[in-house]
């Protein structure tokens, strides 16, 4: 998510809405930092499509590392 973890975490955007997991992240890791960010300052992260995840839910954080681990098995 690169830049815009900082500006999340620091109050410059209220929210993101993403299109597809794999687009707002490229690695767990960055997924893991980003879950911190959104525990701490709860706001949004939501997804756009399918099941509309938003991270700030206990349910969609939990499912999110294994979704994003599933999108990078083919790259």
């Amino acid at each position: 998510m690169g830049g815009g973890s900082s500006d999340l975490a620091g109050g410059v955007i209220d929210g993101v809405i993403f299109y597809d997991l794999d687009r707002l992240v490229r690695q767990p890791r960055d997924l893991e930092d980003l879950i911190d960010i959104v525990e701490h300052t709860q706001r949004p992260v939501v997804g756009a499509t399918g099941g509309r995840m938003n991270l700030v839910n206990d349910s969609d954080r939990h499912m999110a590392p294994m979704m994003c681990v599933m999108a990078l098995k083919p790259s």
